[in-house]
């Protein structure tokens, strides 16, 4: 039986579930365990001071220990469940990748079978972090890359490891009005450190703010689902348990004639004033019949819009476009998931 909703709404409901909602671009964060690296707590810039000048003069590589403590502490690096690094402003997600050719026996137009090679090496991360006063790109990131050159990455003492354990890029996506925000992936990132820093130019003309783009390497790399495992078959519209029915009103609802026009609706938290509100001005304007399940799908996500006069205006609107064109009634019902 083919169904009787038009595309539109049915767009809107897909739209309006989990697996099918479109995250918005901006939503991420990163964190970065520098917490844990004790190479950068153990007076690495004095050490650092000593291999670049040949001593140990405080006047070269004046950074003392405790902008650098301050720089990676958990506030700015961490933050809590929902805030990453406060430095970080664009992450570029390595490609993957493997070589894969034609091999084997070839004659006439055979062609030889495709065969997999070698997967390719991993890309380096991108990460481009924005200047501030205590310059966490100068004071961290620069001194850090010149460290990973003097003591490398392989059989290094404990006190000398220069790998941070976990780098991770959060994303996190909408999840209804009235509810936190949720992870719905994290790649992170195992035994990270940066390897370049991209060059700097400063103008006296420009006011803008300083990115500088900085690379790490890492030993290997997980993607997980975080929240989507138990978000899955979860409506990103539901704003609370009362909305659960609102979908089926057509079928089954309470009606009344209020204010001359016909109201229906499942919602049980409105008032008979609200009722013969919505439905007088239905009434007024066409005569047509106005559905609370209208009104929501038109304005899902915007739950304080539901109610205001301009929404109950636009709801008879559509009930007396409904009257006049089809000499019939307006209902907004939640399309059938499976279309024929």
């Amino acid at each position: 039986m083919a169904s009787t909703v038009g595309p539109i709404p049915y767009y809107l409901d897909i739209l309006s579930q989990w697996p099918t909602a479109i995250p918005p671009e901006s939503q991420w964060f990163i964190t970065i365990s520098l917490a844990d690296l004790n190479f950068l707590k153990s007076n690495f810039i004095s050490r650092l001071r000593r291999y670049e000048t040949g001593g140990d003069s405080s006047t070269d590589w004046n950074i003392s220990q405790q902008v650098v403590n301050t720089l990676i502490k958990p506030e700015y690096q961490e933050g809590n469940d929902l805030l990453g690094c406060v430095f970080a402003s664009r992450v570029s997600i390595p490609s993957e990748s493997v070589q894969a050719s034609n091999q084997g026996l070839e004659y006439g137009g055979y062609q030889a079978p495709v065969t997999m090679n070698v997967r390719d090496p991993y890309k380096k991360l991108s990460v481009t972090f924005i200047e501030t006063n205590s310059s966490f790109l100068d004071f961290v990131i620069r001194p850090w890359i010149i460290s990973v050159g003097y003591f490398g990455f392989i059989t290094r003492a404990s006190g000398f490891n220069v790998k941070a354990k976990t780098l991770d890029v959060v994303y996190i996506a909408k999840a209804g009005s009235g509810r936190r925000a949720l992870k719905r992936k994290v790649i992170r990132f195992y035994g990270v450190a940066p390897v370049s820093i991209g060059s700097v130019s400063n103008q006296y003309s420009s006011d803008s703010v300083q990115n500088v783009s900085v690379d790490f390497v890492y030993d290997y790399y997980t993607v997980n689902a975080e929240d989507t495992n138990s978000q899955n078959s979860i409506r990103t519209s539901k704003t609370n348990k009362n909305e659960t029915n609102y979908e089926n009103s057509n079928a089954s609802g309470t009606s009344g004639s209020y204010g001359g026009g016909t109201y229906k609706s499942t919602y049980q938290g409105l008032s008979n004033a609200q009722k013969a509100s919505s439905a007088g001005t239905s009434g007024s304007y066409g005569g047509g019949t106005y559905s609370d399940a209208a009104l929501r799908l038109a304005l899902r996500g915007a739950p304080e819009f539901y109610y205001t006069p301009f929404a109950r205006t636009l709801a008879a609107q559509q009930a007396q476009f409904s009257q006049s064109i089809y000499g019939g009634s307006f209902f907004a019902v939640r399309p059938s998931p499976n279309p024929q």
